[in-house]
């Protein structure tokens, strides 16, 4: 979802096209995987720092907004 939202056809706030790959053209597949790539390894690295310091609530919050955040700090 997060792909769409960043980088679909919408207005300039949002994109709404390209959820779940649909009519996303095969040359843009690259681009859709390092952006995937970077937001989980974003993700990642600071778990590595909070294991076990905070609740799975806290966490998925977390991960949530820092993955949301990589993606929009891209455009």
């Amino acid at each position: 979802m997060g792909y769409a939202f960043a980088f679909g056809k919408g207005n300039s706030f949002i994109g709404f096209t390209h959820f779940a790959h649909s009519g996303l053209p095969e040359t843009k597949y690259a681009h859709w995987f390092f952006q995937f790539v970077f937001a989980a390894t974003a993700s990642t690295i600071v778990s590595g720092a909070i294991a076990e310091r905070c609740d799975f609530i806290a966490y998925t919050i977390y991960s949530v907004l820092i993955t949301g955040t990589v993606y929009f700090a891209d455009i």
